[in-house]
This record gives C-alpha cells, sequence and structure tokens, in this order.
C-alpha cells in the first residue's frame, strides 16, 4: 500500500548514510496531524485483518511503536525505515537551485513531500505483522542538521578554552573526547537494560521490539534465546 504525505515537517533524517543510519536501516522522522495518524492506523488494521493467518492473533509489533510525541509541543512524531541494502530511495528536489549534498545533512525543520509503503510479511524470528519503509523523498525546504541546537536567541560562536593551566587544558580535552563508539556502547548498555528490564515484567511485546535494536550485540542470540524462554 503507497501512500503519500506532503508538506510535512522532518523530526530526524538519515537516508544516505552507507550501511545505514543503525542495523543496516535508514531513518526518517516526520511530524503528522491526528487524522494522519489515524489514517495510518486503519491501513495497518486493514492490511493485518486482510493478509493474517488463522492462528496469529496479534501482529509481532503494535502499531503505536511506529510513533512518538515531542514532550515540549506535544506533536506527534511517525518513523519510517528502509533497508540501506536494497533498493534505493528515489530524491526529488524542489527548484534547481537544491543539491544532491542536501540530502546528506538536512535536518529537523526541513520541509519534505514522501512516499512510503505500508506492507504485511512474515518474519522467520518473530512472526507475522505490518511494517512501513520509505520510497521516495521531495525535499521542498532545506535546513541543515545541526546536531541538537538550541532555542537560545543570538548569533553561535566557536568557543576555545581558556584554562590557566596546560594540565587543565589536558583534562578539559580529554573529558571533551567522546567518540562515536563511546556514545553507542552507551545506547547499546541502555539498550540491553531496557530488553531485560522489559522480560523480567514479562511484557515480551515490548522486549521483541526492543531485541530488533540489538542485532549487532555481540550477545544478540543469548538474548533472543532469552525472549524465546520467556514467551513458554
Amino acid at each position: 500500500m503507497v501512500k503519500t504525505f506532503k508538506g510535512v515537517k522532518v523530526v530526524f533524517a538519515s537516508v544516505t548514510k552507507e550501511g545505514g543510519h543503525k542495523n543496516g536501516k535508514h531513518l526518517l522522522g516526520i511530524e503528522i496531524t491526528k487524522e494522519q495518524k489515524k489514517e495510518i492506523t486503519k491501513d495497518f488494521e486493514a492490511l493485518w485483518s486482510d493478509n493474517k493467518s488463522a492462528k496469529a492473533k496479534k501482529p509481532a509489533y503494535p502499531v503505536e511503536d511506529w510513533f512518538s510525541k515531542d514532550e515540549q509541543t506535544g506533536a506527534i512524531q511517525f518513523w519510517m525505515t528502509k533497508k540501506a541494502d536494497g533498493k534505493p530511495a528515489t530524491f526529488k528536489i524542489a527548484d534547481k537551485s537544491m543539491t544532491a549534498e542536501m540530502f546528506t545533512d538536512f535536518g529537523e525543520g526541513s520541509i519534505i513531500d514522501v512516499e512510503f509503503d505500508l506492507y504485511f510479511f512474515k518474519s522467520a524470528d518473530y512472526g507475522e505483522m505490518v511494517s512501513r519503509s520509505f520510497n521516495a523523498i521531495r525535499l521542498v525546504e532545506y535546513k541543515q542538521y545541526e546536531g541538537g541546537g538550541s532555542t537560545l536567541e543570538g548569533e553561535s560562536v566557536t568557543v576555545g578554552y581558556y584554562g590557566k593551566s596546560e594540565d587543565k587544558k589536558k583534562d578539559k580535552k580529554k573529558k571533551a573526547e567522546v567518540t562515536e563508539a563511546d556514545d553507542d556502547e552507551v545506547v547499546e548498555d541502555k539498550s540491553v537494560k531496557k530488553f531485560k528490564k522489559a522480560i523480567d515484567k514479562g511484557d515480551l511485546e515490548k522486549a521483541a521490539t526492543l531485541l530488533e535494536d540489538l542485532e549487532d550485540h555481540e550477545d544478540y542470540k543469548s538474548f533472543k534465546k532469552l525472549l524465546k524462554k520467556a514467551g513458554k
């Protein structure tokens, strides 16, 4: 089922990185209206009802996993993925002044038109489900990703370190040198804790969802066995 949303605001975009944003998948988040959420939910339920087997009681992942809410504005956010090693997405521009490079770093606040698929499929590991994948993005208004940013007014400046001693300079530099690998380890540890906590609480649906983010973890097979054991 192909759907198109036009003039939507981007929450987050990592759609061109080789190998994907995470777990071999690209990631795109957009703001949607309550009506659009209802539309997606209705289509999800229709696909599930029309394609599920007689023995399937519920989808492996609920449609609510696709949405989040901005804590400050209350805006509804819809998240889509796409396999990095699959068919490439189509990228279009609204005017000739835009460049292909803009798709590598457009971010929050950008405006796009997006075409995406909703589809039913069966997974040997998790069972029957409905999923989604973006197919094409048309960049309407470009805003460069700034890695977080701030709501404070004023021009941004680059600030150096002006410590009084060389030791303090070294300490400051050392604290600032947090590598991407370090960040991944922190996120990974949190994901493992959340997964095990869900198992302990008996929330196996949530645990299965969290397990998907641990596919690259060295103990993934152990986690998978743990989930399977908990479901018996």
